[in-house]
């Protein structure tokens, strides 16, 4: 409770939940008994008819004191599995699925994962379904698309800032001055100008990141309001945009 507390103040969530460890395990407490009861009603309801209902579904793992094993509706976010494993193989996974959509009575229409071949092979072979990948593992495809770039443009500029002042610095001969002619002075000023762009050019794409990670927020995080899915679709789409060009 200690670190779900601290985990809650850094995303800055205290105007929304307590957030002291003494709150949370009240919470805890008195939460744990109306859960299980709850599951158990909805899931009788859902198996009570003849209809078929897929679910959009979510897996992944989750270590807490052991590994456990998550399978998430997207639509409702309900939990249809949560249970400790020892691997996350694909037979472990499919065998654990298997068991809960058999008893629910349920379908997947497609499974949202990062890229892990256990995963993938789980969605296309095991439930025959789509495999969807989760947009967390975006943010590493798009840095890997353009840090690198950027940060060679940054260094090959810095490269080539120092070379002009040293030619600026160095005698044209070895019984002469450094030289001081304006030529060489407009070549440092050009190489210098071109740092700052690329210096620049870095800044801005790292404060597109920063407001990607940020419009995933669900909450704003100047006031605490709720984000509606439409504003950050919005926000997300401008983002990405704004980093590929």
């Amino acid at each position: 409770m200690d670190t779900m507390s601290e985990f809650f103040e850094r995303l800055r969530l205290e105007r929304q939940v307590g957030c002291s460890p003494s709150a949370l395990r009240g919470v805890m407490s008195a939460l744990e008994a109306a859960l299980l009861e709850t599951a158990g009603a909805w899931e009788k309801d859902a198996c009570a008819g003849d209809e078929v209902r897929e679910i959009i579904g979510a897996v992944d793992e989750t270590f807490l004191a052991q590994m456990m094993l998550v399978l998430m509706d997207l639509r409702t976010g309900y939990l249809l599995l949560e249970d400790v494993a020892e691997d996350r193989t694909y037979t472990t996974w499919k065998a654990g699925v298997d068991a809960r959509l058999t008893a629910l009575g349920t379908g997947v229409r497609y499974l949202v994962s990062d890229r892990a071949k256990a995963l993938i092979q789980l969605a296309e072979k095991g439930l025959e379904c789509l495999s969807m990948p989760d947009f967390f593992h975006c943010m590493p495809d798009l840095v890997k698309s353009s840090a690198l770039s950027l940060a060679r443009h940054v260094r090959h500029a810095r490269q080539e800032l120092t070379k002009a002042e040293e030619g600026l610095r160095k005698p044209a001969g070895p019984d002469e001055r450094p030289q001081g002619d304006s030529e060489a002075q407009k070549r440092v000023e050009v190489k210098r100008a071109a740092v700052q762009c690329w210096q620049g050019v870095h800044s801005t794409y790292r404060a597109h990141l920063e407001t990607i990670s940020l419009t995933l927020h669900p909450f704003h995080l100047h006031d605490s309001s709720p984000q509606t899915s439409a504003q950050v679709h919005s926000r997300l789409h401008t983002e990405v945009a704004a980093i590929e060009t």
